[in-house]
């Protein structure tokens, strides 16, 4: 039996509680980031992440790309290959939700803007955070436009 059809089998909480008894490894993603589960519980999963000194860009904040994996696809659902972030998190929280995903897409689209990428990836940029930021004003619609990732990935931006 794969780690694949492992998790499967298990419910979403269980998942988790394996994962943090040390019974499965986390996602490789939540390595490479230092995401840390911290907390497991019925309706409550609870993750650290500390933007350590290698994830800084030039400027001594953490790097966009930190930023981008947090808000686009950090999380998965279990048994699954649906990827999600703390975009889709976040903009459930009524009025404000959005308004904070949309300040910190455009905080990732200045750092490409400051690191020299070209004017058609900041106008493509650009362009999905205003995609974004209307529909995700839609109650449910744009989360669930967060989820399905109907939107370019920022990282796919850069071509």
């Amino acid at each position: 039996m794969t780690l694949l059809d492992t998790r499967q089998g298990l419910s979403g909480l269980d998942y988790f509680r394996k994962m943090l008894a040390g019974e499965l490894p986390p996602p490789a993603m939540l390595d490479l980031f230092n995401i840390r589960l911290v907390e497991v519980e019925a309706g409550r999963v609870v993750f650290a992440a500390m933007a350590e000194e290698r994830f800084y860009n030039g400027t001594g904040v953490a790097h966009g790309g930190f930023a981008a994996t947090l808000l686009d696809t950090a999380l998965v659902i279990p048994g699954t290959n649906i990827r999600f972030g703390l975009d889709a998190l976040i903009g459930l929280v009524p009025g404000i939700g959005d308004a904070v995903t949309t300040a910190m897409s455009l905080y990732i689209d200045h750092e490409a803007h400051q690191l020299g990428a070209p004017r058609h990836v900041i106008a493509r940029m650009l362009a999905n955070v205003a995609l974004d930021g209307v529909v995700g004003a839609v109650p449910l619609v744009g989360d669930a436009f967060d989820v399905i990732g109907v939107l370019v990935r920022y990282d796919d931006c850069f071509d």
